[in-house]
């Protein structure tokens, strides 16, 4: 299986969007914070992502990319470990400072888990 980050990958729909941030389920695996939700997703893909890092911990824009940068990779690499199919998912970067990739990874890895298992 290719290992990309297509357009239809993306969550860009602000509908689904705000509903996920109301309705969805929370999870927390530090570094990151996790919103998900089962949706029904038009095109067939595993699910649907966005990224944010908040401009209150990470004031310069640099700072920022580089940190959802490093969690779109670790999306693209570790997707065919999520077990469920047609999820919405907005990933948000919560710790104060930078950390590597490996640890970013690492959370993807076992949040990716912990969904499966409450499923």
């Amino acid at each position: 299986m290719r290992q990309t980050f297509p357009k239809k990958e993306r969550l860009y729909s602000r509908k689904l969007l705000e509903s996920l941030v109301q309705n969805g389920n929370i999870l927390n695996q530090y570094p990151l914070h996790i919103k998900w939700m089962e949706a029904d997703l038009k095109e067939k893909v595993k699910a649907r992502v966005a990224f944010a890092v908040p401009k209150r911990s990470f004031k310069k824009a640099v700072d920022r990319n580089r940190l959802k940068r490093r969690m779109r990779e670790a999306w693209r690499r570790n997707k065919q470990g999520l077990s469920l199919s047609g999820i919405a998912l907005l990933l948000v970067y919560t710790a104060r400072k930078e950390e590597t990739y490996e640890v970013i990874e690492r959370s993807m890895k076992g949040w990716m888990l912990k969904i499966a298992k409450k499923s």
